[in-house]
């Protein structure tokens, strides 16, 4: 069956990004399964603040975007702006969980340089650090 319809949603919730994409068949069906998916990842995060003890502070990322012309050579068609507030690494994790992509580029608190924070095929996670010359 072919999935014709695709709903994606963003809540932003006080710097909080929380994302979801669904494909389905029809569009009800596509927006039951985003909001199950955001429903989900909402009360992940929760359990997370709650086991935690307090809040987190999490990157606010307004993003802007530049979409190309579509030629079928490979090229960048698309860039994104995002502010990068310093975190540590869990914080990272939470953040690209919530916003449901997998990787995460973020500032490091405790070195102050940028981070790559990735998903393993391996469903654990990778980390770069990048040194400068």
């Amino acid at each position: 069956p072919e999935q014709r319809f695709a709903v994606q949603v963003t809540l932003d919730s006080k710097g909080v990004l929380i994302r979801a994409q669904e494909k389905a068949e029809d569009i009800r069906t596509a927006i039951d399964k985003v909001m199950d998916a955001l429903t989900s990842r909402i009360e992940r995060y929760k359990g997370k603040l709650y086991d935690k003890g307090r809040g987190v502070s999490l990157a606010r990322q307004g993003i802007t975007e530049d979409v190309e012309g579509s030629e079928p050579s490979k090229r960048v068609v698309k860039v994104k702006h995002f502010l990068v507030k310093p975190m540590s690494v869990d914080e990272a994790i939470n953040q690209m969980e919530l916003i449901g992509h997998d990787f995460f580029l973020f500032t490091d608190a405790e070195t102050g340089r940028p981070n790559l924070l990735y998903l393993r095929k391996d469903g654990d996670y990778g980390l770069i650090e990048p040194e400068l010359e």
